[in-house]
């Protein structure tokens, strides 16, 4: 890629050459040779213009995707903190679920005990009966003072018996609605613990999408630089075939006039009568001359290239002198802007002029147009801090202090 400065200077060197190869090549041949030229530099334009919609298409689809990635990334936060909500929810299920299943442990493990001492009361107690029940019998009987009361102890035996046997029932059916119970408690806590683990499996699949996504922004975003960047260098790359072409049908349209007339012919003198008009309509001023600044903007010391003249808004722009408008449109920091060329000087020299940041064009490339005509309106376009005319003359397509056109000293 050729850097701007050297390209500033081949776009110069270009315009001098075809500016100077009127004076060196027969006015037919040097139109055909234009005119050969002129369609070589607006296929090499086009192809420019091509690159630039295709870069402003793949700029378009990078800024179209960032957009729909930012949206992603919006409804993705949205449903990581849904979930993490449902996994805090969950886990502190699972720790309540946690605490019943240790407390239903603790209770089987009470249950089974009192079973066991319980059981263990009555198998002794049988055993004993087992054992020793006939001298048991005799001794119950001898005991007793009438068969009566016999049969009442008897009787009491058996309740005791009985109720020793109704103690272990009801003991094995309470450890036995114990052990439904934390059954069914293990199964709540499996399915606890599977959804937090399912749960902590969607968080780190969202977060890790969040990482994706983010890095997608970072890549969108410096491809969108990036296209952006080659789309300003090919934009400046336009620009001066424009100006090339712009020089190309000068020289073209100088020597169809000249052909035709002798008006491209005549010499344009500087003298202290000021040969041009002054481009600003009933106004006469300069904010900023001819040289060396400060500029308004960027604070830079740079050179300034031409007059920035005092005028209104909407204030009507003249042409300093009749010629042929060779570029009308717009140029980058220049805003809406005319070249308008005069012919050539008493010393071979061909002479032009600029207007620029106007509001409004009124001529057309390749217009002729009359000394003084209304040309366009002062306006503030491009890189400007206010309404005023930047007015540039040129020698051979390089720009010369403009004050001695005009009468200024």
């Amino acid at each position: 890629m050729i850097n701007k400065s050297e390209r500033k200077f081949r776009l110069k060197q270009s315009v001098a050459i075809l500016c100077a190869s009127i004076f060196f090549l027969s006015l037919g041949s040097a139109a055909m040779a234009n005119n050969n030229n002129i369609t070589e530099l607006q296929e090499q334009r086009q192809s420019v213009t091509d690159n630039i919609n295709e870069m402003r298409s793949l700029l378009n689809q990078a800024q179209t995707e960032r957009n729909d990635t930012m949206a992603e990334i919006i409804q993705l936060d949205i449903e990581l903190a849904e979930v993490t909500n449902e996994y805090l929810i969950a886990l502190e299920n699972l720790e309540i679920v946690t605490t019943l299943l240790n407390i239903a442990q603790i209770d089987l493990i009470e249950a089974e005990q009192q079973r066991e001492i319980q059981f263990e009361v009555l198998r002794n107690r049988l055993r004993s009966i087992h054992e020793n029940s006939p001298m048991g019998y005799i001794e119950l009987l001898l005991s007793s003072g009438s068969v009566a009361e016999f049969l009442n102890n008897m009787e009491h035996f058996g309740r005791i018996i009985e109720h020793d046997n109704n103690m272990l029932e009801m003991l094995i059916e309470t450890e036995e609605r114990i052990a439904q119970n934390m059954q069914d408690i293990v199964e709540h806590h499996a399915q606890a613990e599977l959804l937090t683990i399912e749960l902590e499996g969607r968080i780190a699949d969202l977060e890790a999408t969040l990482v994706a996504r983010g890095a997608r922004i970072e890549e969108l975003e410096s491809n969108a630089e990036s296209h952006q960047i080659i789309i300003d260098q090919l934009d400046e790359e336009r620009q001066e075939f424009n100006l090339l072409i712009a020089a190309a049908q000068a020289q073209a349209d100088a020597a169809r006039a000249q052909n035709a007339s002798s008006q491209n012919n005549r010499t344009v003198t500087v003298s202290s009568d000021a040969p041009f008009v002054w481009p600003v309509d009933g106004v006469r001023g300069v904010n900023s001359g001819y040289g060396n600044r400060t500029h308004p903007i960027s604070g830079r010391s740079e050179f300034h290239t031409g007059l920035d003249l005092r005028g209104a808004h909407g204030t009507p722009i003249l042409a300093a002198d009749e010629g042929h408008v060779t570029f009308a449109g717009w140029m980058r920091g220049y805003g809406n802007t005319i070249i308008i060329d005069h012919g050539v000087n008493a010393a071979g020299q061909r002479i032009s002029t600029l207007y620029a940041h106007n509001s409004v064009n009124h001529v057309s490339t390749g217009q002729w147009v009359a000394r003084g005509q209304h040309i366009a309106n002062v306006g503030s376009t491009g890189i400007s801090t206010g309404p005023h005319l930047h007015f540039e003359v040129m020698i051979n397509g390089n720009h010369t202090n403009p004050g001695p056109f005009l009468g200024i000293h």
